[in-house]
């Protein structure tokens, strides 16, 4: 495919952009599977827009983010001598159908670049200050990050599950630059000593509760590995400005395929499709509506596909096979019906409020 990256641009000061003391301009490559990454590197930059805007730096008549160049800034002060950086607003092509590929092809992107370092918004800088300084971080510092608007955009799911390494720094931030690991530790860390139960952290940081299962898959899943279920689950919690984005995220950490390349099908559908033709079948532990034609009905209608538990898992796909009876599934767990002991019940109850209010049932 062809992707545009920013490249340092040492003999010209004209038709480039100047972030930092250093200029530059757009070149366009081509990235295939049998690319050599070390002969071919490049960073990419992952950020959240925001409401605010400014002119576009190459084509002043179309508007981007205005935190676009803060993200880049603070990316170049930490990687002065990365030669190309992949950012979206500057390096997603304006061409109606190159754009639409590139849009598709995000899990991809990422899946390639060398590092992918996240800018997270300034007000988040004490809290990566402490997590250079401690092995933890407080109370006040959590509230900081359950309100970054990164933590819980749809688009961030695949940029961060996707990357081979990952780094954390925010805007106006200098020295301070948190890898992914103790990133997760000092959250982690913090959680734990929390003085409440478990489904009263997630009420109070749902955004965070999220993050740290997106991060815990980083860790336990491979590109194109994890399952269709800890996919749908961890992306349950998460927003997106266009109902579309919310599929396409997903189909970027199972696939690297279009989902134009599919046909001209619903995003849902696209996903589902892959994960058979993966022969995973967890998507079907959903709570969607389930289609009515008969030998089908264990098949979710396309729309929104939710899963049963929002709640973070790993291992294998749910493997299973097609036949003329239906679906088949392999090493199934045959349960009976029987009435829960109380304990597990309350917890049942208060863990499922947790999620859905206190209606949930």
């Amino acid at each position: 495919m062809r992707l545009s990256l920013l490249v340092e641009d040492v003999g010209s000061t004209e038709g480039v952009l100047e972030v930092s003391e250093w200029y530059w301009k757009l070149m366009d490559f081509e990235i295939d599977d049998e690319m050599d990454t070390n002969d071919f590197d490049f960073a990419c930059i992952s950020y959240t827009w925001g409401l605010g805007r400014e002119p576009h730096p190459f084509r002043p008549n179309i508007e981007v983010s205005n935190r676009t160049i803060p993200a880049l800034e603070a990316f170049i002060y930490h990687r002065p001598t990365c030669e190309r950086i992949w950012i979206d607003a500057l390096c997603v092509p304006l061409e109606e159908k190159e754009r639409s590929h590139t849009l598709e092809s995000m899990g991809y992107i990422y899946s390639k670049a060398k590092e992918v370092v996240a800018v997270l918004s300034n007000t988040t800088l004490p809290a990566l200050e402490h997590m250079i300084a401690s092995d933890r971080i407080d109370t006040d510092d959590l509230q900081i990050l359950e309100r970054d608007e990164w933590v819980s955009r749809a688009w961030t799911y695949q940029e961060t599950v996707n990357s081979k390494v990952l780094y954390f720094t925010c805007e106006d931030a200098f020295d301070v630059i948190v890898p992914a690991s103790q990133f997760l530790n000092c959250v982690g860390y913090s959680f734990a000593r929390l003085k409440c139960s478990a489904v009263e952290k997630l009420q109070r940081y749902p955004r965070l509760g999220a993050f740290e299962d997106v991060i815990a898959d980083y860790y336990t899943a491979g590109y194109q590995g994890r399952s269709a279920l800890q996919v749908m689950s961890n992306m349950d919690r998460r927003s997106q400005l266009r109902p579309e984005d919310h599929f396409y995220a997903m189909i970027g950490v199972i696939s690297t395929a279009r989902a134009s390349s599919i046909g001209n099908l619903e995003p849902c559908e696209v996903f589902m499709r892959l994960c058979e033709k993966k022969g995973d079948f967890s998507f079907i532990y959903s709570a969607a509506i389930r289609d009515h034609t008969p030998l089908r009905r264990w098949r979710p209608v396309s729309g929104e596909l939710p899963s049963i538990l929002p709640w973070h898992g790993w291992g294998a796909r749910q493997d299973g096979h097609l036949d003329d009876d239906g679906l088949r599934l392999d090493e199934m767990l045959v349960v009976h019906p029987a009435q829960p002991q109380e304990m597990a019940r309350q917890f049942v109850q208060q863990w499922v409020a947790s999620f859905f209010g206190d209606d949930g049932n």
